[in-house]
């Protein structure tokens, strides 16, 4: 810039602006070491939870609360889940039975199973619930991480916000 134009060259600008926003998208990606996986419905992901003839192969894991189970999920052996929230069960056992005959599926909402993909779009396992509202994450080292949507404590009233709903 000199004295007789005081205005910037606007090649200058546009570079500084496609730098620094090329740098803020680089730290931002650079900051996220995981990926987000999809679930795709499936019929016969259902009947073979409630049969009890579910892909041995898996590792299986049930998400429950006292005697009402919210979601149960199988997936490859090579994949770690380590959660407080998701305990893992044996396939082909009257437990597990129980926990598919408890899942939960009050208002309104009804049981599905599903397939689990990596973002590459591998089936790694199966899902079997009545929520919905589900995230699978993938992080390094063969981490997996899922997070469920609480529908069960928002109550009869759950389009009003969402509030705990106490009962008596």
């Amino acid at each position: 810039m000199n004295a007789e134009n005081p205005i910037p060259d606007a090649k200058k600008i546009l570079k500084l602006i496609s730098f620094t926003f090329g740098a803020i998208l680089l730290m931002g990606f650079a900051g996220c070491s995981f990926k987000y996986g999809n679930f795709k419905m499936d019929q016969e992901v259902l009947h073979a939870f409630e049969n009890n003839t579910v892909n041995s192969e898996y590792k299986y894991y049930a998400n429950y609360q006292h005697n009402e189970t919210y979601a149960i999920i199988g997936i490859e052996s090579k994949y770690k889940l380590e959660s407080k929230m998701w305990h893992e069960i044996e396939p082909d056992t009257e437990d597990f039975e129980k926990f598919v005959s408890r899942i939960w599926a009050d208002y309104g909402r009804y049981k599905y199973g599903a397939n689990i993909y990596d973002p590459n779009g591998n089936k790694v396992g199966v899902w079997y619930s009545a929520i919905f509202g589900k995230a699978v994450k993938f992080l390094d080292d063969n981490q997996i991480e899922f997070v469920i949507d609480r529908p069960y404590m928002w109550g009869p009233e759950a389009g009003s916000g969402g509030d705990f709903h106490h009962s008596g």
